[in-house]
């Protein structure tokens, strides 16, 4: 499913779907803002690889202007499916994907093994459910590759003082160009497309 995007998106793209820029401007101001920064530590997460993947996952954020309170949990929750995976990836490294189960027969003294069947590692389940949580909250705070990341826009609050000015002026609906005295002295009034004079 293609996710909407923002009416901040939209003007940073182009107006496509001809509503009118101060709709969109409109819009962008009715949407929700949030509180930036995000906590450098969590006392919810147990195991010492969450509490770093937590760690680096907001050091990077914070680095892109992108943190914000509202994240903390879905940034608990990607660290902690990261842990897991880890935890699953160290299992299956020293157990293997397939694991031998004896299969026995007879009863009481008399059972003997007649031979093995193999059977899926536990571990290779909990990595792959780890792996898809990671996934769905990482994609959503551009820490999956470039690609979760094309989308995500910061914004002017986390830049410099020039940036801003800089973000602030490209942000400024396209104002009309005026034609220059000595322009239309030397060619004329200007024209548009079918000829006529534009006003």
């Amino acid at each position: 499913m293609k996710r909407k995007k923002t009416a901040a998106e939209q003007l940073r793209d182009g107006d496509r779907s001809k509503r009118g820029v101060h709709k969109l401007d409109e819009l962008a101001a009715s949407e929700p803002k949030v509180e930036a920064g995000l906590p450098e530590r969590s006392p919810r997460l147990a195991t010492k690889e969450a509490r770093e993947a937590y760690k680096f996952l907001v050091q990077q954020l914070t680095a892109s202007s992108l943190a914000a309170q509202v994240d903390k949990f879905a940034v608990e929750c990607a660290a902690q499916s990261l842990a897991l995976l880890w935890k699953a990836d160290r299992r299956l490294q020293a157990e293997g994907p397939v694991r031998r189960i004896p299969v026995m027969t007879g009863r009481g003294g008399a059972r003997h093994r007649i031979g093995f069947k193999q059977v899926r590692n536990r571990w290779l389940s909990v990595r792959i459910d780890a792996e898809k949580s990671f996934a769905r909250f990482a994609t959503s705070l551009g820490a999956l590759g470039a690609h979760s990341r094309a989308g995500l826009q910061t914004e002017a609050s986390g830049l410099a003082e020039s940036e801003r000015e800089l973000w602030q002026i490209l942000n400024q609906p396209r104002k009309p160009r005026v034609p220059n005295p000595e322009e239309i002295a030397t060619h004329g009034e200007p024209k548009s497309e079918l000829g006529e004079p534009i006003q």
